[in-house]
């Protein structure tokens, strides 16, 4: 965790609101709590009132189950922060009730790029006032967000008509896996990064997913946690996604993949609609949005599209998935119904010789160079066939 220099001439207490860089944790904002008096009224805030350059609907999951309160401090910020105010009058709120708040209005609203800076919170009595700091100037911040919002507005045109949620959803994943690369850009953890400069961590990634699935008219939501890594663990985030038969768990920073032997410009859906049981092998630390449940099944990647392994199919799945990768891009993904299957089959491919076999039928034209990787967490083996 980045630490910032906290400063104040009174008594202050410190609350984080964790954003991700790097999927590592920085320190968002400061509340520096003075008495000096004062109220806000209930009525103040009024509507939640859109600026003009967002033309869909936005999808707040996360400012519904706030409270009253929490939700009036959510709309006062959100109706005036693209003037970039020097302070907004907000109701008095607890140190997490105000976490909470800034947490919902940083991660449900990828199209307002104000909320990346650090915040000062003076409270006054009953108020408080909040002190935002910006990165950049009201005049570039905007031309910035309406290059971000134009980029976006493309990736979704390009999602064909009449499509299902489903594949809406895959559509838009795959463009921003194939248009971005995970690493710190100038603005790595907001959705500029990853949709303009092509370049974000997975702030971004998870930024850009939920501003195109806005567009879409997609319920999601944004989950953040920790995730595994080579060292333990690290604060991480990803979305969460209802489909027709339920809400599914979907990384997409994860299926970016940067080694594993995978082309340069490979696009996995290995963390493509997983569920519950699946993410919470690599993923902790999370909550969910009020009444929502990780419930569905069907919509899986592989499911969907013939790649899903059993213990009677596996051969036939996996023989015609190479195939169609031969006839395409050489590259193809199919997932076991289970580690145990998954790990057996690994043995019969690569160490007694099944792979031969499996390929025989393709080897018409001359030799095929075959590399590959297994991620055994979801069960999923990842070839790629090159002629010799």
């Amino acid at each position: 965790m980045k630490k910032r220099k906290i400063w104040g001439i009174m008594a202050a207490v410190l609350a984080v609101l964790l954003l991700c860089s790097g999927c590592g944790l920085q320190q968002g904002f400061t509340l520096l709590y003075y008495s000096l008096g004062g109220a806000v009224s209930s009525q103040a805030g009024g509507s939640l009132i859109e600026p003009a350059f967002v033309g869909y609907t936005v999808c707040r999951l996360r400012y519904a189950e706030l409270s009253a309160v929490q939700q009036q401090a959510y709309r006062m910020v959100y109706n005036e922060i693209t003037s970039h105010p020097k302070k907004i009058l907000l109701p008095r709120l607890s140190e997490e009730e105000l976490t909470e708040v800034m947490a919902a209005l940083r991660w449900e609203n990828p199209q307002i790029l104000c909320f990346d800076a650090s915040y000062t919170f003076y409270t006054m009595g009953k108020a408080c006032w909040l002190m935002p700091e910006y990165a950049e100037s009201s005049e570039a911040c905007r031309a910035r967000t309406d290059e971000m919002l134009a980029r976006a507005a493309s990736v979704a045109a390009a999602v064909p008509p009449g499509a299902t949620p489903f594949e809406a959803e895959l559509c838009l994943h795959d463009s921003i896996c194939a248009n971005c690369v995970y690493g710190e850009g100038s603005w790595p953890n907001d959705a500029y990064g990853a949709l303009v400069e092509g370049r974000a961590v997975c702030g971004g990634y998870t930024a850009a997913a939920k501003l195109l699935f806005d567009m879409a008219g997609l319920t999601s939501a944004v989950v953040s946690g920790t995730a595994k890594d080579r060292d333990g663990r690290e604060s991480h985030i990803w979305n969460a996604v209802s489909l027709e038969d339920g809400w599914y768990y979907i990384d997409v920073t994860w299926d970016d993949p940067v080694s594993g032997g995978a082309a340069p410009d490979h696009v996995s859906r290995a963390y493509f609609n997983i569920t519950e049981a699946e993410l919470v092998k690599t993923h902790a630390d999370y909550t969910l949005p009020e009444g929502v449940q990780v419930t569905g099944g069907d919509e899986n990647y592989f499911i969907k599209n013939g790649l899903y392994c059993s213990e009677d199919n596996w051969r036939t799945v996996l023989q015609s998935a190479l195939g169609s990768a031969i006839n395409g891009s050489g590259e193809v993904e199919v997932k076991f119904a289970s580690l145990s299957l998954f790990k057996a089959a690994m043995q019969v491919l690569f160490s007694g010789g099944g792979m031969q076999t499996i390929l025989q039928p393709f080897l018409a034209n001359g030799p095929l160079k075959c590399t590959y990787s297994g991620n055994d967490d979801v069960c999923v083996l990842h070839i790629l066939l090159e002629n010799q």
